[in-house]
């Protein structure tokens, strides 16, 4: 994967778009509803203003690029988590060890 240094404003939409996943969880329909249009919003804002600065090329090809982050953070919470129940599972950790009150995705 390309090395990303995204902006403030870029981050801060991944920040967005990270707590408005409701994909893994049993939301309600109006919970998805909700999340949907926070994320299309936020996309949104983010293509407005690209095509101000960098413009639609350059910007479509930077979104595609911060989507691909946030599922690669995506995939190593996933990783994490299974890592840590097979510790527990071995005894490298005990049930007061903090990680092993971690949410399990």
């Amino acid at each position: 994967m390309a090395i990303t240094d995204p902006s403030e404003d870029e981050f801060l939409a991944m920040i967005g778009l990270a707590l408005w996943s409701v994909e893994n969880i049993d939301a309600s329909d109006e919970l998805i509803e909700i999340a949907a249009r926070n994320r299309t919003e936020i996309v949104a804002d983010l293509t407005a203003q690209y095509r101000c600065t960098i413009g639609t090329e350059a910007g479509a090809s930077r979104i595609g690029m911060l989507m691909c982050v946030l599922q690669e953070f995506r995939r190593r919470v996933m990783s994490m988590s299974s890592d840590y129940q097979i510790y527990l599972m071995i005894g490298a950790f005990d049930e007061s060890t903090l990680m092993c009150k971690l949410p399990v995705t």
